[in-house]
């Protein structure tokens, strides 16, 4: 396994421990609100915190599929070394950044924050895709 396929599953395993970290306190308030009577469900805030959650621990899998399946991609080591820019970029947008946006209350103007995690996770639908591009090729040529 190559230094960038090991880095990505670190990453990965990582992303999966953060998000089980933070998933302990996202119960005791969830447990919280129940107890009582008090519903946070639907709210921007409870839902922004459940949405980085459940996407840190999307990435966390995607780094370690990456990781797992880099020998069958055909780019380069500079690609390769690109694609997992993009994914720690989509992984820092849809954790970090998520949990920032959850503390602002909704605005429909545009601001940084959101630029910026649109930007990210544009790096990582092009990391994903390009590493699909590359899967391809090296399917290709072995025919």
């Amino acid at each position: 396994m190559t230094k960038i396929a090991q880095l990505h599953v670190i990453c990965g395993f990582f992303f999966i421990f953060s998000a089980a970290c933070a998933g302990a306190f996202l119960a005791n308030d969830l447990t919280q609100a129940f107890a009582q009577r008090n519903s946070i469900l639907g709210t921007w805030t409870y839902t922004l915190l459940i949405s980085a959650h459940s996407h840190t621990n999307q990435f966390g899998i995607l780094h370690i599929l990456f990781g797992l399946t880099y020998h069958w991609n055909a780019l380069s080591p500079l690609w390769k070394l690109l694609q997992f820019i993009g994914m720690c970029l989509g992984s820092l947008a849809m954790s970090i950044f998520m949990v920032l946006r959850a503390s602002t209350p909704p605005h429909m103007d545009w601001d940084i924050l959101g630029l910026a995690t649109g930007l990210c996770l544009s790096a990582a639908l092009a990391a994903i895709g390009s590493h699909i591009f590359g899967l391809c090729l090296q399917m290709h040529s072995r025919h």
